[in-house]
């Protein structure tokens, strides 16, 4: 009975928590040039990909969308990988009701995890797991935190602001912190809106890539337009030297990228 009286409490405890803390992401909020057209929009992203070594990296990840109908209900869903070079630190969730106010977090049984295959072998280990926090009424919104750490440096981020066509987007960061003991980050820029170009900074032994985006509508292509590729916005980014499994190249050059060797 004891026990049962300090878990009544807690859940208590936790129910008045939730009930008097401020409302984050309301719909209200959105302005109308961003709904126009869109079945979401995403209200906040922030990622920051750290470079630790050149075979060790770690990826962060937080970000919300608020999902306006069934068509956008997809964009509750999260799903992370991992393998034998990458492991999940964390993954956390939430999902808020119009009005901005905690429905509930994400619990285990919302979280499937599942094996992934692909068309070129079937003795893969690589999974995933899957966070799932659709909801019936609209709008929505979904708030979601991951973290993984990989060895795998051969492959670094791309950042999409805008994902899809029909999604708004707030506003979106995306970093890449790359120790001074490396050579430069490789880049590529595509389609960005003006002002929204690279901008470095200096914090500790780290050179800190930075680029942002605020209130782009959800497009809409017309018939016959080019692949969405190439319209929307995107930064590409890569190593110029990278380990895996105790094996180094680089990829400034085609004879970097096709010789290796081990680093043990």
């Amino acid at each position: 009975m004891k026990g049962f009286c300090l878990l009544s409490a807690a859940l208590l405890a936790s129910t008045a928590a939730w009930a008097g803390a401020p409302p984050k992401y309301p719909a209200a909020t959105i302005p109308d040039a961003l709904r126009e057209n869109a079945h979401a929009v995403v209200r906040l992203y922030d990622q920051t990909f750290t470079v630790k070594s050149a075979g060790q990296a770690v990826n962060t990840l937080r970000y919300a969308i608020t999902i306006l109908d069934a068509d956008g209900d997809d964009y509750a869903v999260d799903q992370v990988g991992y393998d034998k070079f990458t492991s999940i630190n964390y993954l956390k969730g939430a999902v808020y009701d119009a009005e901005g106010k905690l429905l509930r977090t994400l619990r285990s049984a919302d979280v499937r995890d599942v094996s992934i295959t692909s068309d070129i072998s079937i003795a893969e280990d690589n999974r995933a797991r899957i966070a799932n926090l659709q909801q019936g009424r609209y709008p929505y919104t979904v708030e979601f935190e991951e973290e993984y750490t990989t060895s795998n440096t051969l492959f670094y981020p791309v950042w999409m602001p805008v994902l899809a066509t029909h999604l708004g987007v707030e506003q979106s960061q995306f970093r890449v912190k790359m120790p001074a003991s490396l050579p430069a980050l490789r880049y590529r820029e595509v389609n960005l809106p003006a002002g929204s170009q690279d901008k470095q900074t200096t914090e500790g032994n780290y050179t800190v890539h930075a680029w942002s985006i605020v209130n782009v509508p959800a497009f809409e292509p017309e018939s016959y337009s080019l692949p969405l590729r190439e319209l929307l916005p995107a930064v590409y980014t890569a190593p110029a030297t990278f380990e895996v499994q105790n094996h180094a190249g680089d990829l400034t050059s085609w004879e970097g990228f096709g010789s290796s060797g081990s680093t043990s």
